[in-house]
């Protein structure tokens, strides 16, 4: 996946209707690359007027924020082990979602997903992103880092 393929899959959709849901917690590495991730598309020309919610590790405490937003559709983002190399970006199926194991937040995103769909009639999208550690620091990896560059089209100076 690449940053074309998600400009493509949302090209439906007006910036306003699009919720960015970034989890994750940066106090431990690459698990907190979704928020990362969320940073440098809200800086973009192509999503800087869509809503981005930061919810870290509580997804759970802004499902009112955006049921209230009435999205057409909400792209969560997060870390996600799924069996690739470090940084990798995926789409996830919801149907394999509870078979990797994503982020730190207490909730399954799939519970979230299931409220959320009782009082608004969105579309869920699910971008996972390889970590290499999750150790207790507050930085990316250098390679998680680089994959990010590299996704948004980064040329380090």
């Amino acid at each position: 996946m690449n940053f074309d393929d998600l400009k493509t899959a949302l090209s439906l959709y007006n910036p306003s209707d699009i919720v960015f849901l970034a989890l994750g917690n940066t106090f431990r590495g690459d698990d907190g690359v979704g928020i990362f991730f969320a940073q440098h598309l809200q800086s973009s020309i192509e999503f800087s007027n869509a809503n981005f919610i930061y919810a870290y590790t509580t997804p759970e405490n802004y499902l009112q924020q955006i049921i209230d937003l009435k999205p057409g559709i909400i792209v969560c983002i997060d870390s996600a082990r799924m069996g690739s190399g470090p940084g990798d970006i995926q789409w996830l199926s919801p149907s394999i979602l509870d078979s990797f194991r994503i982020s730190t937040h207490a909730f399954s995103i799939l519970m979230i997903e299931e409220y959320l769909r009782n009082y608004c009639d969105s579309r869920f999208l699910y971008i996972g992103i390889e970590p290499q550690q999750t150790l207790p620091v507050e930085s990316l990896s250098p390679v998680v880092e680089q994959h990010l560059d590299l996704f948004f089209g980064i040329v380090p100076v």
